[in-house]
């Protein structure tokens, strides 16, 4: 109720001060976004007002602040921001960001761990599922005892930190610089100190890694992971992989590559995250395909030599046995054609046609199946 109380006044204010809203196909206008986000362990809530710069002077700010801040709400309002994107993407992009009031984060405890949510940075919306996302995640990491992780696309780092106190240590990589300053923090909050994050493309970063992991985490955005960085990640060649997707059709797509180089899936589970919705989180864990036991196979290798079988009988004798046996005379070239059928070699050039345009004779089946029980009969084949 708090968000709908929140929404109705700044649509209010908007028409009473007649600011114009954003065209996001002609790039034209001011208001573009209401970003709320609340604390569901203390109800504190963070507002962030995104507008243009297209009518910036018509925006009276300490006047909105001051509206909503009298408006009488369940939670408390602890941080208002204004943040001004001209970006021609339809997205929140912080190319200016100013601090009204309060402070610029929130706070929120998941499964123990406590963690400053600022309002660039990915974190489950749904905290109370988020818990049970995460104890899935972690029961499929298994023992992780003196192992090294990698937690790839790790937003806050909530992943990170939860493994890190039963792990030798973690490395926790994200694209948005925000989201990693928020994880040291939260680390260095929650007296974690076997969690380094790093901020930068999954792609780029890796390369820079000097570690190899023990045990990968991925966490990808929507749109999966890039196809290069998979395949650094599967050269790793780690036993196991926990993969976290918010859309099942970009794991799908990653699946096929990860199962096409040697993983399995080993198990899964949905996760509902969004309550009435058809969206879930999926939590994968994949195994490399290693064989447990092995056998010794000890070949000959006359046994695959194909000359030798040239030794075990001539044109003559095979041609003997399938009179005597079948009652039908066979030719050499006959003999020759089912020995290249049966894979024996022959000589290169042996009753080969003399030119490109002549017609040669074909074995009759008859004949072919004669001649290949007499190849049996030798030992031929």
């Amino acid at each position: 109720e708090d968000y709908n109380r929140i929404v109705s006044y700044t649509m209010e204010f908007a028409r009473e001060h007649g600011l114009s809203y954003h065209k996001k196909m002609q790039h034209v206008g001011l208001l573009r976004h209401l970003v709320l986000r609340q604390s569901k362990t203390n109800g504190g809530l963070l507002v962030n007002l995104v507008t243009s710069t297209d009518g910036l002077e018509t925006l009276d700010l300490n006047a909105y602040v001051e509206g909503l801040l009298a408006l009488p709400l369940d939670g408390t309002i602890i941080g208002i921001l204004h943040t001004a994107n001209d970006s021609l993407a339809d997205a929140v992009v912080p190319e200016k960001v100013t601090l009204l009031y309060g402070r610029d984060y929130i706070e929120e405890e998941v499964l123990g761990l406590h963690f400053q949510i600022s309002p660039f940075s990915f974190f489950q919306t749904n905290t109370k599922s988020a818990e049970r996302l995460y104890s899935k995640a972690r029961e499929y990491a298994g023992d992780t005892k003196d192992k090294l992780i990698f937690d790839l696309y790790s937003g806050t780092g909530t992943i990170a930190q939860m493994l890190s106190p039963v792990a030798s240590k973690v490395i926790g990589v994200e694209i948005v610089e925000e989201a990693v300053e928020a994880a040291r923090e939260n680390a260095k909050s929650n007296g974690l100190d076997n969690c380094e994050f790093i901020a930068g493309d999954v792609l780029k970063v890796i390369d820079s890694i000097e570690e190899k992991p023990d045990l990968i985490i991925l966490d990808p955005p929507r749109d999966g992971i890039n196809p290069k960085a998979l395949l650094k990640i599967i050269n790793y060649g780690v036993d196991e992989i926990v993969y976290i997707s918010c859309k099942p059709t970009s794991l799908a797509r990653d699946l096929v590559t990860l199962q096409e180089h040697g993983y399995y899936v080993k198990k899964a589970c949905a996760v509902d995250q969004f309550v009435n919705t058809g969206h879930v989180e999926t939590v994968v864990l994949l195994s490399q395909q290693k064989a447990d036991d092995y056998i010794e196979v000890e070949l000959e290798l006359d046994e695959l030599d194909l000359t030798s079988a040239e030794s075990k009988a001539t044109y003559k004798e095979i041609q003997e046995y399938v009179l005597k046996e079948h009652g039908l005379k066979v030719s050499n070239l006959y003999i020759s054609q089912v020995k290249r059928k049966c894979g024996i070699e022959v000589g290169e050039n042996y009753n080969l046609p003399k030119s490109e345009d002549s017609r040669q004779p074909q074995c009759p089946e008859e004949k072919e199946k004669a001649i290949k029980d007499a190849l049996e009969h030798f030992g031929m084949v």
